[in-house]
């Protein structure tokens, strides 16, 4: 997920077909859409939902897509 966040009426049960895959949270520090106490609470909701396969990676920059940080995941 790139600088956003999942609905909020999701829950883990919802996302069990993903158990085996790596999810990874991606934001800009200074992104004007995900402010610092909005960026915490999502990063402690993906916690919960996924537990065992959950990477966080943040980037010195605003709402912006980074492509040097997704074309590592290809």
């Amino acid at each position: 997920m790139h600088s956003g966040k999942l609905p909020g009426e999701l829950t883990a049960e919802d996302f069990q077909f993903l158990k085996d895959t790596k999810f990874s949270f991606i934001y800009g520090t200074e992104d004007q859409y995900l402010k610092p106490g909005i960026i915490e609470q999502e990063k402690n909701r993906l916690k919960h939902l996924f537990p065992e396969n959950l990477e966080i990676i943040s980037f010195k920059g605003g709402h912006e897509v980074k492509k040097e940080i997704i074309s590592n995941f290809a």
